[in-house]
């Protein structure tokens, strides 16, 4: 496989929600910082925050709810498109409109290409390439709050290998850690995607779930100090668990049990560089 980076980071994760001035209300709270931007994005109501390294979308709903899509950053897309048509990715790919010409005044002008979903194991993934002043664009708009970046998205499965195939043969990326733990009933895989972490979880004793689908689960945000986090957080009546040590060494977590838009959520003190 060629070295090359066919993606260079999560551009944005949406969220579908069923009443978004709740889920804005309750994002604000729990960041600590006002949204970006809003407006209507395809047709609905929607919401865009941005942190260091991703943004997120919070778009208003019917059906189901939660963690929906995942847009990667790419540094070609022209490249990346020949790649899946070589592959047999690319046949059905759809051009969608930017969430960040619509809901902010980034002014990207950049075209966002749709993977078809039977493609990509039931999972809702696409990709955009950014211009080369993008990053300073981001790090402007990210502004302060509790929050800096994401740390983590989670997706959930049943055949490791297939998923494995997916995202490191197929999409290009590159698989940091595999590792089987029965203690916690799980195997986990680690994939790089620029400065965060795709985390996929398979439940050792669980077959509820098909083993030709997976779906995004959760998210693992970034904090300065869990501790002072906690503080702050219950402060604003959000229900957090105690800061405690995590799976990582070095690091320090908290559950947050609600104003989450019903995503599984954990925020994550890493180790001071």
């Amino acid at each position: 496989m060629s070295n090359y980076p066919y993606i260079s980071g999560l551009d944005h994760v949406v969220i579908n929600v069923p009443d978004l001035e709740a889920a804005v209300r309750d994002s604000e709270k729990l960041f600590r910082k006002e949204a970006t931007g809003r407006g209507k994005y395809e047709g609905g109501d929607a919401c865009l925050f941005q942190f260091a390294n991703t943004g997120l979308l919070l778009r208003e709903a019917e059906g189901e709810f939660g963690l929906a899509e995942v847009c990667f950053e790419v540094p070609r897309a022209d490249r990346f498109l020949r790649r899946l048509k070589a592959i047999d990715l690319g046949s059905n790919i759809q051009n969608r409109a930017d969430p960040y010409e619509t809901l902010s005044s980034a002014g990207t002008n950049s075209d966002v290409y749709e993977l078809s979903s039977k493609d990509c194991r039931s999972l809702h993934f696409s990709f955009v390439e950014r211009s080369s002043d993008w990053a300073s664009q981001k790090g402007e708009k990210s502004g302060h709050g509790l929050v800096k970046a994401m740390d983590h998205l989670v997706i959930r499965t049943q055949n490791t290998d297939a998923i494995m195939a997916l995202l490191g043969a197929r999409l290009g990326l590159n698989l940091r850690l595999d590792i089987n733990r029965p203690e916690w009933g799980a195997q986990l895989l680690f994939f790089r995607c620029g400065d965060m972490v795709l985390e996929v979880a398979r439940q050792l004793k669980d077959d509820s779930l098909g083993a030709e689908e997976d779906y995004f689960w959760g998210i693992s945000w970034r904090v300065e100090d869990a501790a002072r986090a906690v503080e702050s957080l219950r402060a604003q009546g959000v229900d957090v668990s105690e800061a405690r040590k995590g799976r990582r060494p070095g690091t320090e977590v908290f559950t947050v049990r609600d104003h989450n838009c019903d995503v599984p959520t954990i925020m994550l003190q890493t180790p001071k560089r």
